[in-house]
């Protein structure tokens, strides 16, 4: 109640009105905050001896030894490849 000099006048609340949706209003609404979240992207971390095992095969895929490279690229690569799988 809101009080005016000697009378006192009751105050009706007021919103907006309510917007009436379609299903079609709905679904568009719904399928494009759908598109504008996130996508989830899962990363795995792969274990040292997965590493490894990755390197090794690297190192003998470029020619051991006699191929150029080092080990630390091959190690890098592995990483790499392994956790994008």
């Amino acid at each position: 109640m809101k009080s005016t000099g000697r009378k006192t006048v009751k105050v009706e609340k007021t919103s907006a009105p309510l917007r009436k949706t379609s299903k079609t209003n709905k679904a568009a609404e719904k399928a494009t905050s759908e598109a504008n979240a996130a996508p989830m992207v899962t990363v795995r971390t792969p274990t040292h001896d997965e590493i490894a095992q990755r390197s090794y095969e690297i190192f003998l895929a470029r020619g051991g030894f006699q191929g150029m490279g080092s080990p630390e690229q091959d190690w890098l690569q592995a990483e790499r490849e392994l956790s994008l799988a």
